[in-house]
């Protein structure tokens, strides 16, 4: 009896493995999938629909560099003998140019500026804790705990405010102006701004007027030479985004953020915005990390932003030149 029951499962098992290999798709390289879809492109373009879906398939394990990745052919077989079949197969063969050209970025010591990252932020909510905490315990010695019965208030008592409520809410008063008064600071120290506080002792162009960016740019230069090389980096991205702007490659707003113009210029100026992606990655890793920035951090962001500036005034000049092309042409 024993003996037969192995016998079955031994069976089962013959007759399941197979199907279950058939079902995980094997890897296959990216030239290989390439040529699946352009056999399939050129049975579309000849109307034979059955031999395209067999050239695609359902689903190819694709291996790429660190992993292989699952593309699933479905929606597009789906698609298949309709009138936007040959466009999605193009599309696929296009990401997959992208796919080839991609190449794994490192981020070297992520992990430990990730740590450091969350332990500021749990020593921040264990402040934030003991803060309420100690302005509940304040709270209660003022006006009593809330777990205490409710009584109705003699004729002494019902006549108005005591002194103690009124210095608990002057306190509380002046605590939420100081707390907006910070925040107010912060968001001002995170933003890009259009006015630009100079030091004492250097020197300022005009106090009555924002600054140029040709001002900003020299004043860049001043704070990396007396060792800010943070505030010199600021200034100079700063300085490249009013240039941009008065340019009009695009429209700088200090509430939005720098990926923000760089998705701006990347609609109409995509080669420019592939730089300004480097520039706004040094920018961000400097001012925001926590760490500083170096005198080769500076002469890098100085670098790729005067790259930046020279050539959004040719692709300005080019503009400008094509528009007046086309209005001359239309008069004539």
């Amino acid at each position: 009896m024993r003996a037969a029951r192995l016998i079955c499962l031994a069976v089962l098992l013959a007759l399941l493995l197979p199907g279950l290999a058939r079902a995980a798709p094997e890897p296959i390289t990216v030239s290989a999938y390439r040529s699946r879809l352009e056999s399939a492109l050129i049975h579309m373009q000849a109307g034979r629909t059955g031999e395209a879906r067999a050239a695609m398939g359902e689903a190819w394990l694709v291996q790429t560099s660190p992993e292989p990745v699952l593309v699933d052919m479905r929606p597009l077989l789906a698609e298949v003998g309709g009138a936007n079949a040959m466009t999605l197969v193009r599309e696929h063969l296009a990401a997959l140019d992208a796919l080839e050209r991609a190449a794994p970025r490192s981020l070297p010591n992520a992990r430990r500026h990730l740590d450091e990252a969350l332990g500021a932020a749990e020593e921040e909510s264990k402040a934030a804790n003991t803060l309420a905490s100690w302005w509940d315990r304040f709270w209660d010695r003022i006006f009593g705990g809330s777990n205490q019965p409710t009584q109705v208030p003699d004729r002494a008592s019902a006549s108005g405010p005591s002194a103690a409520t009124w210095v608990a809410l002057a306190v509380g008063a002046v605590g939420i102006g100081l707390l907006g008064w910070f925040l107010l600071r912060s968001l001002q120290g995170h933003a890009g701004g259009e006015q630009v506080a100079l030091r004492p002792g250097r020197r300022a162009a005009r106090p009555d007027r924002p600054l140029t960016p040709d001002e900003l740019w020299q004043l860049a230069g001043e704070e990396a030479a007396a060792g800010d090389y943070k505030e010199g980096l600021r200034l100079a991205h700063l300085a490249l985004l009013q240039h941009l702007d008065r340019s009009g490659l695009l429209r700088y707003l200090p509430a939005q953020t720098n990926r923000e113009h760089e998705w701006s210029l990347r609609r109409k100026h995509p080669e420019l915005a592939r730089t300004m992606h480097h520039l706004n990655d040094l920018v961000e890793s400097r001012l925001y990390s926590g760490h500083g920035a170096s005198a080769d951090d500076f002469k890098r962001g100085e670098s790729i932003a005067l790259q930046l500036w020279r050539e959004g005034e040719a692709a300005s000049k080019s503009g400008q030149a094509t528009n007046g092309a086309s209005s001359s042409a239309s008069s004539s």
